[in-house]
């Protein structure tokens, strides 16, 4: 994506709506496979975010040039993102449940 050449900002880029879509078809696959015990889960989860984020990250560093509009869609990408991750322990859930308080902390500190 040409960053610098971005002439509005829209919704969520593709590359987001990618992400989100891969998370939601594999993570009720997994998390049925650890249904055993949350707690693995849960470690999955925080194991996952610790490997994302930084790497989305450092994806946003090499996104140079870019013009003010093109900072902003970033922005609401990196916060859809956010939103994504933060709703990863419920994905696939029939019972909409809060996620556990270490996941969002690393979500959280991580994306902000």
């Amino acid at each position: 994506i040409q960053w610098q050449t971005k002439e509005s900002v829209g919704d969520q880029s593709a590359y987001v709506t990618a992400i989100t879509s891969h998370l939601k078809g594999s993570v009720p696959f997994i998390k049925d496979s650890l249904s055993s015990s949350r707690k693995y889960f849960t470690q999955f989860c925080v194991r996952f975010a610790n490997s994302f984020i930084p790497k989305f990250i450092q994806s946003l560093y090499k996104c140079k040039p870019l013009s003010a509009v093109g900072a902003e869609q970033l922005l609401l990408d990196t916060h859809m993102l956010k939103t994504a991750l933060l709703d990863l322990p419920s994905i696939g859930s029939q019972v909409a449940r809060k996620a556990p308080a270490s996941y969002t902390k690393v979500v959280v500190k991580g994306m902000t």
